[in-house]
């Protein structure tokens, strides 16, 4: 792997850490339009919305496995380079 291409995997890394920290914002909700329950309410234009939890039970869980796999791919990769350096 080029040095470009980790710089743009670590850049990635440095994006999916801005998206997680803004979905896990108290002051967002994300909402599906499945069965009702207890917490659900109705938007301006009638729809019926409910929340549901951001990162148990829904796609959203995957996010955490991306990151840990990108994580580990530079930190790999990192260290395959440095090794490189020693030896030449």
């Amino acid at each position: 792997m080029t040095k470009t291409q980790l710089r743009k995997l670590e850049n990635m890394l440095t994006s999916l850490n801005d998206t997680l920290k803004y979905l896990n914002k108290e002051s967002l909700v994300i909402c599906t339009t499945s069965l009702p329950t207890l917490k659900s309410f109705y938007n301006d234009e009638g729809l019926g919305l409910t929340p549901m939890e951001k990162f148990v039970g829904s796609e959203l869980v995957y996010l955490y496995t991306i990151k840990s796999d990108l994580k580990s791919m530079i930190e790999e990769e990192k260290n395959k380079q440095s090794k490189k350096k020693i030896h030449n």
